[in-house]
């Protein structure tokens, strides 16, 4: 008769008890992710605002960064602009 140590149990006494906590994880887990799919809603087709129409403006970039920082004062960093003049 082969004795087993007391408080170690055999390989085949855990192997059902780790399949049964697999199980009840996966099966949780899609239980609890179709609940939560049934309860967020879906977008609608419409958009939230209506969005108004774009109108063209012509800045000079230099102009406008030279107008800010002197708007602002003396810096401690200073602002070098390299782009060239855009038309936004």
């Amino acid at each position: 008769m082969i004795s087993e140590t007391p408080g170690i149990r055999s390989s085949r006494s855990i192997i059902p008890w780790l399949i049964a906590v697999i199980f009840a994880s996966l099966l949780g887990g899609l239980i609890g992710g179709s609940v939560v799919y049934g309860q967020v809603p879906t977008p609608s087709a419409q958009p939230a605002f209506e969005a108004s129409p774009l109108i063209p403006v012509d800045v000079d970039i230099n102009t406008a960064v030279t107008d800010a920082v002197a708007h602002v004062g003396p810096a401690v960093v200073t602002v070098i602009n390299n782009l060239p003049s855009q038309k936004t």
